[in-house]
């Protein structure tokens, strides 16, 4: 079976709204789970990924209902801060493309962080000390996901730069029908398709309804995440794909959803945050060959 795309991230780039409109796609076939992560290490690096417990045959029973699209892929937002990921794509996948959207890393980390605080009810600090604030998780980590030369550049040292696509999430809100007609001919399908969702907002700020349902919510994943460390892969594998665990996760999800006025990120704090990537988007900005004026002047 073949893979001829993964989006690798990156987390609050606007993915899920890439995703669904590649989904929506009548050339495209994707996984149903909405993010598969089969690469990636859980909660910490020190645990095992489902690719560890099922191997690579386990990965393409998700996608065998996309007999007969002409691109088949998945988008996963976990890929690109594992470094693990990257040498198993290259292993199974050498000829694979890419895609990457990568957004202002502060505004990134702020959107992160909204959630944390007001949806999923886990973070108490106000937003500074949690950026600053040093995690034992690399995904609880709001700072450090923002680096993102550091985690794009064994991609490029790995595949060959034209099968790797680096998009820039604010130019959604120039052009949406550029910045994803792009992405179409990127993947060689028909890029005069124009989806549905163009136009439409992906996961607006939002509270929980009940805060009750979303403590449940975490306990279960927390549990989930227990068993993988503990090296219980398999049977985690099939609470998760076998139940449609994933699929009452995110209707559930959905439903508990409360769209509110999002809080405002002070310019004065942002433009204080943003020097600690100064140098790794100058880094970036000559790996990826795209100069991102819009992050720095500011």
């Amino acid at each position: 079976m073949r893979i001829d795309f993964i989006g690798i991230g990156g987390a609050k780039c606007g993915s899920t709204w890439i995703a669904k409109c590649l989904r929506e796609h009548p050339e495209v076939g994707m996984s149903e789970t909405k993010e598969l992560n089969y690469f990636s290490r859980t909660r910490a690096f020190n645990t095992k990924s489902e690719y560890d417990a099922r191997g690579i045959n386990g990965y393409y029973e998700l996608f065998k209902k996309c007999t007969g699209k002409k691109k088949i892929g998945e988008y996963s937002t976990h890929y690109l801060p594992d470094s693990n990921v990257v040498k198993i794509i290259k292993k199974h996948f050498p000829n694979v493309k890419l895609i990457v959207s990568l957004r202002h890393p502060v505004e990134r980390a702020y959107s992160e962080y909204l959630i944390n605080r007001y949806f999923i009810l886990n973070e108490k600090d106000d937003f500074e000390t949690a950026f600053l604030k040093r995690h034992k998780s690399y995904y609880d980590n709001y700072m450090d996901k923002g680096f993102y030369y550091k985690q794009l550049k064994p991609y490029f040292d790995n595949f060959p730069k034209r099968n790797i696509k680096v998009v820039i999430f604010e130019d959604v809100k120039k052009d949406a029908k550029k910045f994803i007609q792009e992405i179409y001919k990127f993947i060689e399908v028909d890029d005069k398709f124009i989806p549905e969702s163009l136009n439409e907002k992906a996961n607006p700020f939002s509270t929980t309804r009940f805060p009750l349902i979303v403590r449940t919510m975490e306990k279960g994943s927390g549990f989930i995440h227990f068993i993988e460390s503990i090296g219980l892969g398999k049977l985690t594998s099939f609470i998760k794909r076998k139940t449609n665990l994933d699929k009452i996760y995110w209707k559930l999800y959905e439903k508990n959803r409360k769209d509110i006025k999002k809080p405002r990120l002070e310019p004065e704090l942002k433009k204080r945050l943003m020097k600690v990537y100064l140098k790794d988007i100058k880094k970036l900005e000559k790996l990826i060959g795209k100069n991102i004026p819009q992050w720095k002047n500011e």
